[in-house]
């Protein structure tokens, strides 16, 4: 739904809906003996108010996931492709619309994250003279 206008550019028209993912690997369950602990961790970290390390835990069980389920292998460790794979699924971005739909907060925390894009461009760390975090400004943001 794109009234939404969380993530726009992965909806607009001329980029269209492909079907970039390996629908047979979308549910290994060999790949759990690899992500169970870092679940684990993920949880340890926001049980110890720390947010962030959680979230880089939490990413790390993503990206291995997504790279082990996009068709073109050869991209895998792309992340521009690993995006692109994942905005473009129809079933994905349709259930992830029909969560915003049903969650005020999800929507309004996917609305807050976005205005804070772009999130890992560095050189606009640099353009904008953002200068390194300490644990202290780090705790307020996240």
């Amino acid at each position: 739904m794109s009234t939404l206008q969380i993530c726009p550019d992965m909806n607009s028209p001329h980029n269209g809906r492909e079907d970039l993912l390996d629908r047979s690997l979308i549910r290994q369950q060999d790949f759990m003996i690899f992500a169970r602990p870092w679940i684990n961790k993920t949880l340890e970290a926001y049980r110890s108010c720390d947010s962030f390390s959680g979230l880089i835990y939490l990413w790390i069980v993503f990206n291995s996931w997504a790279s082990q389920v996009v068709k073109k292998r050869e991209y895998a460790e792309k992340n521009w492709y690993l995006v692109k794979a994942f905005g473009r699924d129809e079933e994905l971005s349709s259930r992830f619309e029909l969560f915003l739909e049903r969650d005020e907060e999800l929507l309004r925390l996917s609305r807050q994250f976005r205005e804070l894009w772009p999130v890992f461009k560095v050189r606009a760390l640099q353009d904008l003279h953002i200068t390194p975090w300490n644990q202290q400004d780090k705790i307020k943001v996240v």
